[in-house]
């Protein structure tokens, strides 16, 4: 039986408050009025393209993977149950029962293949930081919001220094006692430069995807956002997610999008409302759904996937 813990409760406290805030002033009629008068089309894209997204995540998944009996056709389908679970469970516990899939799938153990996970984690806030790099390129971001990212690349950079510093300085004998930790970094340890320049290739790919489904939304809607303040907008949702919420980032993603919009771009609320509402849905209908068919699929097979 699934334990409620302090931070299960806190996330859905700033979900209920993030729903409050972005919501508070809502106009049922201009959102039905804008969905109305939005380009269907666009939005049918973007479910594609973010369909398409989740393939080059196997891709780049299979690539830190030491296994042999793996298909990028067996790791889409245990991405998007990750999808599905993390969209429905609390804790993004989907990345959990990801690990126990693919244990089951390539007989490696659940905390290598956890370790594969957290990898795939740190490639996409080095994602999120190479947009930010683009970003403060081309656009006035405000200091705050500057200094905020550039403390969170200097500790990621910092802990990725010390941990391979350490691994080639000391022997880590204590922790190959421990056979969970030994396994959980051995899968950061067997990377290879040649890997990891690759992974970082088919990162930049993929978040390329999700600032073009971004940018398709509000065009959709008629918004008509610069590139550079779409970017932004993706930028502070995605840094948004590391936030305790509800699963499926239901009501801090919302917040997040109407704070960036109309206390820095200058949107109207309802507007930003409206763009929160479907930039959101798009990708948690389009993804829970056919996570969903993968669950319930994967259970018809002997060994899950």
């Amino acid at each position: 039986m699934y334990k409620i813990n302090k931070k299960t409760i806190l996330g859905f406290f700033l979900s209920i408050a993030g729903l409050y805030w972005a919501f508070y002033d809502f106009k049922f009629d201009d959102f039905l009025h804008a969905v109305k008068n939005s380009n269907i089309f666009l939005i049918m894209l973007a479910c594609l393209t973010i369909i398409f997204s989740v393939w080059l995540r196997a891709v780049r998944w299979k690539l830190l993977i030491s296994a042999s009996n793996l298909t990028v056709k067996n790791l889409y389908d245990i991405e998007m149950i990750g999808f599905f679970g993390n969209n429905i469970l609390p804790l993004r516990a989907g990345e959990i029962y990801r690990s126990i899939l693919l244990s089951k799938k390539t007989n490696l153990s659940k905390s290598y293949c956890f370790g594969t996970i957290v990898i795939e984690r740190t490639l996409d806030l080095i994602g999120i930081l190479i947009a930010f790099s683009v970003l403060t390129i081309f656009y006035p971001i405000p200091k705050d919001f500057k200094n905020l990212v550039i403390l969170l690349f200097f500790v990621l950079a910092t802990m990725i220094l010390v941990f391979f510093t350490t691994h080639k300085l000391f022997d880590l004998k204590q922790i190959k006692k421990i056979n969970f930790l030994d396994q959980f970094f051995r899968s950061f340890i067997n990377l290879k430069a040649k890997t990891i320049f690759l992974s970082i290739l088919w990162t930049i790919l993929i978040w390329f995807i999700y600032f073009l489904d971004t940018h398709l939304i509000q065009y959709a809607l008629n918004i008509n956002m610069s590139w550079e303040q779409t970017l932004f907008v993706l930028v502070m949702t995605s840094l948004a997610m590391a936030i305790p919420s509800a699963p499926g980032t239901i009501g801090t993603f919302h917040a997040t999008v109407k704070f960036v919009m109309v206390s820095i771009l200058g949107f109207e609320a309802n507007l930003a409302n409206t763009y929160g509402i479907i930039l959101h849905a798009y990708g948690f209908i389009t993804l829970t759904i056919i996570g969903a068919y993968y669950f319930l699929f994967s259970f018809k097979k002997q060994n899950l996937i």
